[in-house]
């Protein structure tokens, strides 16, 4: 099992957000990968969320979910997976269902 670091940016000139949490759980097996993951948004809330992805060729792509106090939101996310060793990384965007912008993914895991 792979835990680690999780992190969506947002910046479009006019806003900017930063989410950073704790990957406690990542499977990966041979074409899916599942996640889950905790932390506090740019308000200092708690949130907790899931992400679940298929490989589609070179690329993984699926859906996430958020909750944040009583709101929860759902999102597709596109990312590219990359291991070497006991280390692994997730890049790419996670865009929040009905968003007109896409928050940049960044994950990097460690095997515990």
């Amino acid at each position: 099992m792979l835990t680690g670091e999780f992190w969506l940016d947002y910046d479009d000139s006019a806003d900017e957000e930063h989410w950073e949490g704790q990957v406690t759980r990542c499977i990966v097996r041979d074409d899916t990968i599942a996640l889950e993951f905790s932390g506090r948004d740019p308000d200092y809330h708690a949130f907790q969320g899931t992400c679940n992805l298929r490989k589609l060729e070179a690329i993984y792509i699926g859906t996430g979910s958020l909750t944040v106090g009583d709101e929860h939101r759902t999102s597709s996310v596109t990312a590219s997976f990359s291991k070497a060793g006991d280390v692994a990384s997730l890049t790419g965007t996670w865009r929040d269902t009905g968003g007109s912008f896409a928050y940049k993914l960044e994950i990097e895991l460690i095997e515990s």
